[in-house]
């Protein structure tokens, strides 16, 4: 199995080469860098669970029906330095994730350059258990589900996808390599990106469901409205097995916030109603 330590030496073509996967000039175009956000103990700012910290003065998220959301993690920005991700968010500051109760709702925030505190939610507020975290490069790849629109885009055989998923299973999905929770790279949850384009416009969304199912499962990018939609969204961050961490709404088994790459410009990590062309939330049972 590839490791990130590999691709310090190397590159992505040369190691895609040796193991025999199909078209490696081009799928190792697609590696992306993220981080992997692993429970433990660590004593820094970065945590899963727990209570937030936020800045002077600002409220706990609540939901539309002014019920307070769960806190699910934060990220301080500055242990990023060192990290694959070095650049793509903001050097400084703290990035929090909030999830509504039932998972239908959701929040983030980035204190910037304004000072912190710990805050107390009310009573009755669900509190998680609080994980230290630390961070690990890795490089994530698309799945080559054909809910993926990058791969869909290749137009890649049954044999080729095939040895792709083997490899993605392999690098992405093996419990030494990036077992815990995600920052940048792919979301896991392929229906992420269609989910997130089809919520940005009625009209799209209304002429994709009057296909018939069998399209819409065959071949759902080859409409490029639907594929530019999706590639306009990248993965904030991605939070696996929930049930580590005591959350048990619903039946989703890992969540993925998806920031517009307008927003990402415009750095708006401030979301507390996020609209729906800014910020998608994605649930994969």
């Amino acid at each position: 199995m590839f490791s990130a330590r590999e691709l310090e030496r190397t590159d992505p073509a040369t190691l895609f080469r040796a193991a025999g996967v199909p078209r490696a000039m081009e799928l190792a175009a697609l590696v992306k860098p993220c981080v992997v956000l692993e429970p433990g103990s660590s004593r820094k700012r970065t945590r899963l669970g727990g209570l937030p910290d936020l800045p002077e003065g600002e409220p706990w998220p609540t939901t539309s029906a002014g019920d307070p959301m769960i806190f699910v993690g934060q990220l301080d920005l500055e242990e990023l330095a060192p990290t694959s991700i070095a650049g793509e968010l903001p050097d400084h500051g703290l990035m929090t994730w909030f999830y509504g109760p039932t998972g239908s709702e959701f929040a983030i925030g980035w204190s910037a350059a304004r000072p912190v505190r710990r805050v107390t939610p009310r009573a009755g507020t669900s509190v998680l258990p609080e994980h230290g975290a630390t961070l690990r490069s890795w490089w994530s790849i698309p799945s080559g589900a054909r809910e993926c629109p990058i791969m869909d885009a290749l137009g890649l055989t049954d044999e080729e996808r095939s040895r792709w998923g083997e490899l993605y299973e392999e690098w992405m999905c093996h419990e030494s390599s990036t077992e815990g929770h995600r920052v940048l790279g792919y979301a896991e949850v392929d229906e992420a990106y269609l989910t997130a384009a089809l919520d940005t416009d009625e009209g799209l969304r209304a002429r994709f469901f009057a296909r018939a199912v069998s399209d819409r499962s065959r071949v759902p990018y080859r409409d490029a409205d639907l594929a530019a939609r999706a590639s306009a969204f990248r993965l904030l961050v991605e939070i696996a097995d929930l049930d580590e961490l005591g959350i048990s709404w619903g039946d989703g088994a890992s969540t993925a916030i998806l920031v517009h790459e307008g927003a990402w410009r415009r750095r708006d990590f401030n979301q507390r109603s996020p609209s729906r062309d800014a910020c998608a939330l994605c649930f994969r049972s």
